[in-house]
């Protein structure tokens, strides 16, 4: 049996072998590209800011900031949207500003771009100089024998544990981020995301869940469609969840008048 399979065993040798070596070039690559997108965002503030002195002293308005396409201007060269482009500069200027050893692994190919984008996250959080110093000179050890997930949770724990005293601050930069966007999809749908308290967050949950629970007998509707239609049926004033205002179409109809004094207490309620 051994030497029957031993051909395979060999190959399956070299294909592992041949995966480190990619997933290698793969985090190079990565890293050369981040490099370069960061180079040309410097050169082309530059550009800008020599070309901006040119029209103030011409007594002309610019009409723009010192770099503010370059992203765009990435984004149409790598095919790529802005935004996409904005995260990839965010990570690779932070860590080679505030995690120099994390950025050099990821130069050398030691660790991937996912890993570097955890990083950056943990980076974000701290709140301390000496925290992210700290972080800088252990982190890469901890990375290069880690899934990007379980890294993840190595950093979370990290944070937690240099700066148990910040954890209001983190939440004050945290609700700064809070945003709502939403993306056009195919065929007639968007994509609708939101970033807000976890305790807000919870309790919209809740929320979604109990409304879409009231369903008359025969609906067909699987529970998140029905969780996604009451989201949009609340937001839209057409019904509401027997806690807060009622905003209605038509302010002149009777029966909206009425049903809108049926609400007693804080119980979900299909209308």
């Amino acid at each position: 049996m051994g030497e029957s399979t031993s051909p395979q065993a060999g190959r399956a040798a070299e294909l592992i072998d041949e995966l480190s070596s990619a997933q290698g070039v793969l985090a190079r690559a990565q890293s050369h590209r981040a490099a370069l997108m960061l180079e040309f965002s410097s050169v082309r503030s530059q550009c800008d800011r020599r070309f901006i002195a040119e029209l103030d002293a011409a007594g002309c308005d610019p009409r723009y900031r010192p770099g503010e396409f370059g992203a765009m201007e990435i984004g149409a060269a790598v095919r790529e949207s802005k935004s996409a482009v904005g995260k990839v500069l965010g990570i690779a200027g932070r860590l080679r500003a505030e995690a120099p050893d994390a950025w050099d692994a990821w130069l050398a190919g030691d660790i991937d771009q996912e890993k570097a984008r955890r990083i950056n996250r943990a980076l974000r959080r701290l709140v301390l100089d000496r925290s992210k110093q700290l972080l800088s000179s252990v982190v890469v050890d901890v990375a290069v024998c880690k899934t990007a997930e379980l890294l993840g949770r190595w950093l979370n724990q990290f944070v937690a544990r240099v700066e148990p005293d910040e954890t209001e601050e983190r939440l004050r930069r945290s609700m700064a981020d809070r945003y709502v966007s939403v993306r056009p999809d195919l065929d007639g749908v968007s994509a609708l995301s939101a970033l807000v308290s976890s305790v807000d967050a919870e309790a919209i949950d809740q929320v979604l869940t109990a409304v879409a629970a009231v369903a008359e007998g025969g609906d067909e509707r699987t529970r998140q469609q029905r969780r996604a239609d009451a989201l949009v049926d609340l937001l839209l004033g057409r019904i509401s969840n027997g806690c807060g205002a009622r905003w209605d179409r038509d302010s002149d109809s009777d029966a909206d008048d009425s049903d809108a004094d049926d609400s007693n207490g804080c119980g979900a309620r299909g209308g």
